[in-house]
């Protein structure tokens, strides 16, 4: 993955894994389960949710990403009303104003997220773009193992 250190990219595989282990672990089985911070976990400015959601028909493994973006800068005062410093404001923004290189690494991060859930081309995996995020859903039974 790009702009990552060797041991950066390490990290980023394990938490995809341990995110793809919690999810396995323990499945959402009401949709407000899958707001629970257990499935969140960040990579920079990208914000993911992973879940097995077994309230769906079929049950599916679930994975969203977001994205963050500086939108602009705070004023931060002391009590008396002098200047500090300026902080960034951050907020999500809506994958319709992602440009082409940030809907490539979207993509590429949701890949590896999902990991040996997709097992091949031929499996079914949805794309669906929300209003802030992008997400996938492949069919539980459809895709690959984890190794326990």
């Amino acid at each position: 993955m790009q702009n990552l250190t060797t041991e950066e990219q390490a990290e980023w595989a394990r938490a995809c894994s341990r995110h793809r282990e919690v999810a396995r672990q323990s499945p959402c089985y009401h949709h407000g389960q899958a707001l629970m911070d257990c499935y969140k976990f960040n990579l920079g400015p990208w914000n993911f949710t992973f879940t097995l959601s077994r309230f769906m028909t079929p049950p599916s493994w679930q994975g969203s990403v977001s994205l963050f973006k500086e939108i602009g800068e705070e004023r931060v005062t002391d009590a008396d009303g002098k200047y500090i410093f300026d902080a960034p404001n951050m907020a999500m923004v809506s994958v319709k104003s992602w440009d082409h290189d940030e809907y490539d690494i979207a993509r590429d991060l949701l890949a590896e997220v999902f990991g040996p859930l997709i097992h091949g081309e031929h499996q079914q995996v949805v794309e669906m773009k929300g209003q802030m995020p992008l997400n996938w859903f492949t069919s539980e039974k459809d895709a690959g193992t984890l190794d326990s």
